[in-house]
């Protein structure tokens, strides 16, 4: 599997190695726009480390979405990101750390979604992959996961706190949002909750409230949720972790 990113290691011309994997002076970027102004703005390939316990064929890719709100203060940190893609390179997968930003102001919402979606998927295609990849997401970035598998394929989803549903998603104008999601749950999906908001999700999450209770599947298909204390901590990484052993990956 490795072998299938060979011509991404010399691209990320690494200056230095820890504990935490392979570091790179500037990630892999493709700035190509290809609907709606959205652009790849990281593109950050971790191949799994020569002593890994193990190497994982299906790759992992973590996913920021930038500009689904309108609140630039809202904005989630891409340091946990960094963190989760390096750990996860020790411990045997393909991480991938994948930036999409929704480009110029205009358009509708579902416009600006559809761009960003086809940029992912752009940008996916270009991986080159064997097998569809677990998109691992949090907070608003969640809503580009579910609008993507709505269309793409994938082997699975994590959700780290996600909006309770798509109306609750700050927006400049109430009568501009995405509508909500519709798809079934044939797939592993986790949804990993910090305590304060699993209330919220058991209630009004349509996955939370109405896939968890039927349980899960062969392989994980099926909704799991856990509830954690910091969304994410190392520990709910492991959380996650455990997760994709159980359903297989």
């Amino acid at each position: 599997m490795s072998g299938l990113f060979n011509s991404f290691r010399a691209s990320a011309r690494p200056v230095a190695f820890s504990a935490f994997g392979l570091f790179t002076s500037s990630a892999i970027t493709r700035g190509v726009s290809s609907g709606a102004g959205a652009r790849c703005t990281k593109f950050l390939v971790r191949n799994p480390s020569e002593i890994a316990p193990r190497e994982c064929p299906t790759p992992l890719i973590l996913l920021r979405a930038i500009g689904i709100v309108d609140d630039e203060g809202s904005q989630e940190s891409s340091s946990w990101t960094t963190d989760w893609a390096a750990m996860f390179a020790e411990r045997g997968y393909t991480a991938v750390e994948v930036d999409i930003e929704a480009g110029a102001v205009g358009g509708t919402a579902v416009e600006r979604m559809k761009g960003m979606v086809s940029e992912l998927a752009h940008q996916v295609r270009l991986l080159a992959i064997p097998f569809p990849p677990i998109l691992i997401s949090s907070s608003t970035s969640t809503l580009l996961t579910q609008s993507y598998i709505s269309d793409h394929p994938a082997s699975g989803i994590v959700l780290v706190a996600p909006p309770v549903d798509n109306a609750s998603v700050a927006s400049s104008s109430p009568d501009d949002r995405l509508p909500e999601f519709n798809y079934e749950p044939h797939f592993p999906i986790l949804v990993v909750s910090p305590t304060e908001l699993a209330g919220q999700l058991k209630a009004n999450n349509r996955l939370v409230r109405d896939y968890v209770p039927k349980g899960v599947g062969r392989g994980g298909k099926g909704v799991s949720f856990e509830q954690v204390q910091d969304p994410t901590s190392d520990r709910t990484r492991m959380t996650v972790e455990r997760w994709m052993d159980r359903c297989g990956f």
